[in-house]
């Protein structure tokens, strides 16, 4: 059973926010359910709605057994914002409710987290090469 793992940041290009960096860490370890790196999906300077719907979709089948969703921004979203914006896209919060429901049905434990974080530091930081 296939695990996969969504990470969503709200860093500018070419920065990274310091708590996307730790889970992706994280998630590899038996703690954090040891997802392997192939399943650990990341845009650390936000998505589009649609994108987001798509790399979801392909996330969603007969083999899959969970899905973590996590975003973190910049600052906290509120419970009762209809959106939540990361790397400057705006996401509707009725269209992750849509997956989450989705996923009942098809039996895929879908996990959503939300954070925030302000410690954003240049790619290189992180020991990423500059193309």
């Amino acid at each position: 059973m296939n695990k996969y793992a969504i990470l969503i940041g709200d860093a500018p290009e070419n920065y990274r926010m310091k708590k996307i960096e730790d889970m992706y860490d994280f998630l590899q370890t038996p703690q954090g359910g040891t997802i392997p790196r192939s399943n650990i999906i990341g845009f650390p300077n936000g998505i589009s709605e649609l994108f987001l719907e798509a790399t979801i979709d392909r996330c969603m089948n007969e083999e899959t057994k969970s899905i973590l969703l996590y975003i973190c921004t910049k600052d906290p979203v509120s419970d009762t914002s209809e959106t939540i914006w990361a790397g400057g896209e705006e996401i509707r919060k009725d269209v992750i409710a849509h997956y989450q429901n989705l996923a009942k049905d098809m039996e895929i434990d879908f996990q959503l987290i939300y954070d925030t974080d302000h410690d954003i530091k240049p790619e290189e930081e992180f020991g990423y090469e500059k193309v």
